[in-house]
Formats: C-alpha cells, sequence, structure tokens
C-alpha cells in the first residue's frame, strides 16, 4: 500500500519544517513547497491525499489556492486545512470555508491537535 502523501505549503521555512517533522514521525510522506502557483502544479503532478495550507503565500492568497484546487474533479477530493500565524480569526475561519477548506487552524498547533486533524480527514477521505 503506497504511503499517504501530505503536501505542507507554508512560506515560512520553520513553519514548515516543524510540521513536516510532526507528520513524518507520524509515518507520513510529507512533499513542501511555499507559494500558491507551486501547491497547484504539485497537486495536477502528485495528487496528494491532503494539503497543509497557509493563507499567507507570497505570489497568492491561500485561499485562492484552496478555491483554485476544490474548483477540479481531482481537488474536490483532496481534504485542505488552512494554517496561519497572522491571519487569526473568526472572519479568516468563515472566509476558510467559505473558499472550500475543510478545516482551519490558528498557529501554533501543538502537534496531537495536527496529527488528529489530519487523521480524522484522511479517514473521512477514504469513506
Amino acid at each position: 500500500m503506497a504511503a499517504t502523501l501530505i503536501l505542507n505549503v507554508d512560506d515560512v521555512p520553520t513553519h514548515r519544517y516543524a510540521k513536516t517533522r510532526i507528520l513524518q514521525h507520524a509515518g507520513y510522506e510529507v512533499v513542501e513547497t511555499g507559494t500558491g502557483a507551486e501547491t497547484l502544479q504539485l497537486v495536477n503532478e502528485l495528487r496528494p491525499d491532503l494539503v497543509l495550507l497557509d493563507l499567507n503565500l507570497p505570489d497568492m492568497n491561500g485561499m485562492e489556492v484552496c478555491s483554485a484546487i476544490k474548483a477540479t474533479r481531482l481537488g474536490s477530493r483532496i481534504p485542505v486545512v488552512h494554517i496561519s500565524a497572522t491571519s487569526v480569526g473568526a472572519e479568516y475561519e468563515m472566509a476558510s470555508l467559505e473558499h472550500g477548506g475543510d478545516v482551519y487552524l490558528p498557529q501554533p498547533v501543538g502537534p496531537q491537535t495536527l496529527l488528529t486533524v489530519v487523521g480524522v480527514l484522511l479517514r473521512l477521505r477514504k469513506t
């Protein structure tokens, strides 16, 4: 059985690294990127099982990236977890859901919270 692939998108290398380490330690395969354009390319090429998506990217807004992912037949089935250290609050959580995000998490995210959310979304995707 193939490993579960997670695309970890964050323009801050230290944030990206921390999430990747947590996920890899739990047995997930992780591919990293820091831009919206590369995210869209990798979603089409790699067909990840889940996308962790920062809201603030250098080239595109993370909500725009999510909308673009969810607009495709393939992407509509990929869970997207929005994560942000700067765009925090109820208005961002609502906007995240309106743009197709499945879950919104403010950073910092504890390891157990991250793994629980990822695990639940991956189980739901299989059903």
